[in-house]
């Protein structure tokens, strides 16, 4: 069992460090998304949420607007990516939330300091949009000094190679539940 490290910053706090070499983080768009999976693939924290195709789902499924920042080198390559969705509630007001309905989908970078840039960018953008607040969901703290929420649990469970492996690790009486609608 893990928590998820979701954080959520006030957007009246800036920047956190101004000795932080630079790398160029910008919006992207659908040019840039062979390389942005790329990256994600490339990347061992990576969940199947990072993916760029979820862009177009919650863009065209919900309505929602997004903002997907990627970090580069000076030779192109992309070395971080955030991507953000703006919700707007009643209930809830106006923010930025990296991936809603979904637990992970946060900051992927390779490194603290992309991983600074590209949530100093989220902030930005969010202010910049009026919005009340900045939400940010991940499973490590990518932003050490922000509040973490601490209500959530995640389950994971490693996949064996095969079905046939998975169904050997499962209680007997499980496996005769399973496998009586099978039949």
């Amino acid at each position: 069992m893990s928590l998820p490290a979701t954080t959520a910053q006030p957007l009246e706090a800036g920047p956190r460090s101004a000795t932080v070499p630079r790398v160029s983080v910008q919006l992207i768009d659908d040019a840039d998304a062979q390389a942005w999976d790329r990256f994600v693939e490339s990347a061992p924290a990576a969940c199947a949420y990072h993916r760029y195709a979820w862009r177009h789902v919650v863009r065209q499924a919900f309505g929602h607007a997004t903002y997907y920042f990627a970090a580069r080198e000076a030779s192109g390559e992309i070395i971080g990516v955030l991507p953000l969705v703006r919700l707007k509630s009643l209930l809830f007001g106006d923010f930025l939330i990296s991936l809603p309905y979904f637990n992970f989908g946060g900051v992927l970078a390779r490194s603290d300091a992309v991983a600074e840039q590209l949530t100093d960018a989220a902030v930005e953008q969010a202010r910049e949009l009026g919005c009340r607040h900045l939400e940010l969901r991940h499973s490590a703290n990518a932003c050490p000094d922000w509040p973490v929420r601490t209500d959530k649990v995640a389950m994971l469970l490693p996949l064996p190679d095969s079905a046939e492996a998975l169904l050997k690790k499962l209680p007997s009486k499980l496996r005769s539940q399973i496998k009586r609608p099978l039949r």
